[in-house]
């Protein structure tokens, strides 16, 4: 195996599958001779706003910090009607994406056996906390229980006077290998001699034949925009396995 040369061919996949909104999610340093195998992932989203905003309205307005300080950003405008619902504590915004047009079906010219399915439909949920810092109260909320989301989408338009939203584009990338374990107790995957990974791949090294894989670590980078004409999303995620029988290497 030639680590330089395989971390070159996954980055290059998934620069691929993601547009090239992420050019990598592996380094070098990430996989060596002992890796015995990386799985790799990605997603491209692309969707246009039902109701796009007009450019020419945006404006520049302060946008307030979890710790109370403000910065001036540009503000997304608009005079329509929107899908609100208030709640205890919040609100909830839904803006839905333009839905795809229908692929006609097979072996048939003509339009009336266009979208005999229905399309999919999709759309953005923006929970807003009523207090400035009151975002963390929100956040465990949500993650109280699975029964938190039902009945709280609107699902009825109202009219607002002044409706601003801001622009914005934010990445994250980094290892989730803690998160898993520690907040999601997944445990004994990581461990050499406990993970039963036997399912996902056959040795082809009679030197390693009948040594486990456990994973190494998972990293993963995502990057989000939203702008006037709709979203753009994209994620990726690596895990890199190495046989049982090698040391545990310390991961960046």
């Amino acid at each position: 195996m030639k680590p330089e040369k395989a971390v070159g061919e996954i980055n290059g996949c998934l620069a691929a599958a993601t547009n090239n909104h992420i050019d990598s999610i592996l380094d070098p340093s990430s996989v060596d001779t002992l890796t015995t195998l990386v799985l790799s992932s990605g997603i491209y989203f692309k969707g246009r706003w039902e109701a796009p905003f007009a450019k020419a309205h945006t404006v520049v307005d302060k946008f307030h910090r979890l710790d109370g300080s403000t910065a001036d950003v540009p503000f997304m405008c608009s005079v329509r009607s929107q899908y609100i619902a208030i709640r205890n504590g919040h609100k909830v915004l839904k803006l839905p994406y333009r839905s795809p047009a229908p692929a006609p079906r097979k072996g048939s010219s003509s339009e009336s056996n266009v979208g005999d399915d229905p399309a999919p439909k999709y759309s953005m949920c923006i929970f807003l906390p009523d207090e400035r810092d009151g975002l963390p109260g929100l956040v465990e909320k949500m993650s109280s229980g699975p029964g938190f989301w039902h009945y709280r989408l609107p699902t009825l338009q109202v009219p607002v006077g002044d409706f601003r939203l801001p622009k914005f584009k934010l990445s994250a990338s980094g290892s989730v290998r803690q998160v898993l374990r520690n907040g999601m107790g997944i445990n004994s995957v990581f461990v050499a001699g406990e993970a039963d990974l036997a399912d996902m791949a056959a040795k082809r090294d009679e030197d390693a034949a009948g040594t486990p894989l456990y994973v190494a670590d998972v990293c993963h980078k995502a990057v989000l925009e939203v702008n006037e004409g709709g979203t753009v999303a994209i994620g990726a995620t690596a895990s890199y396995m190495l046989c049982g029988a090698s040391a545990i290497m310390d991961q960046p």
